[in-house]
């Protein structure tokens, strides 16, 4: 298996909340910018409003069956159907995605956002083992002050 970034998905409020370890192979931001064009004849005139619409998407892996141990030390590594039964069951709801900076450091970033879309895929080979996941939100902008 490829290295793994350290990674956690927390959600739900009161006896629903969750943080869960996830086994992310890549972490990727998208941030899109929309910005208009005006063709009025002999002059194109370009306005951009300042809106940034980011996304967040993660790529890993999630085992079929609870991994012993099924802590990484402080938080949950989920199965498939346990990440899949919360992103079904928590509608609406604000999920927060962070990435550590490293084994037992700080995070390096956190983003505040809703699940676009999530999709998994059998591995081939580890069909018995593990799900590869790609995991999308919508996101806020990150704090930046």
């Amino acid at each position: 298996m490829a290295a793994t970034l350290d990674c956690t998905l927390t959600g739900g409020t009161g006896g629903s909340a969750f943080v869960y370890a996830l086994q992310v192979e890549s972490f990727q931001v998208n941030l899109r910018r929309n910005p208009i064009q005006v063709s009025v004849t002999g002059l194109n005139i370009l306005q951009d409003f300042g809106v940034t619409a980011p996304t967040v998407t993660v790529r890993g892996i999630v085992p079929t069956v609870t991994p012993s141990p099924s802590t990484d030390g402080t938080n949950t590594i989920c199965t498939k159907d346990q990440l899949e039964d919360k992103i079904i069951t928590e509608y609406g709801q604000d999920y927060t995605l962070a990435l550590g900076a490293g084994t037992g450091a700080s995070t390096a970033s956190s983003y505040l956002g809703r699940v676009q879309s999530v999709s998994f895929t059998m591995i081939p080979g580890k069909e018995s083992l593990y799900w590869s996941f790609n995991l999308t939100l919508v996101t806020a902008n990150r704090d930046i002050t």
